[in-house]
């Protein structure tokens, strides 16, 4: 299972509510996290790390933000997604 944030993020609260200001405003919105190891299959907020960045994330979802998760294989000479992961919200 891969968390965010790892400390309180008030630059992605602030993020969170943009992308939910935006959507509000009839536009896409998209909130992409980009997983670099390949041994875990889950994507969750820390919750207990960061409620508010997880109550924000949770609210932009349901505004209908586009929450999207994909795991990668960072080599030494490219970085390559390899596919979505879960996201538990």
């Amino acid at each position: 299972l891969a968390l965010f944030p790892d400390s309180v993020s008030t630059r992605g609260q602030k993020h969170l509510k943009d992308l939910i200001k935006i959507k509000d405003l009839g536009m896409n919105a998209v909130m992409l996290y980009v997983i670099n190891r390949t041994d875990v299959s889950k994507f969750s907020p820390a919750e207990s790390i960061d409620p508010e960045y997880t109550k924000l994330l949770r609210q932009a979802a349901k505004k209908g933000v586009l929450v999207l998760a994909y795991q990668t294989r960072i080599s030494p000479l490219e970085t390559t997604l390899i596919s979505p992961i879960e996201i538990i919200l």
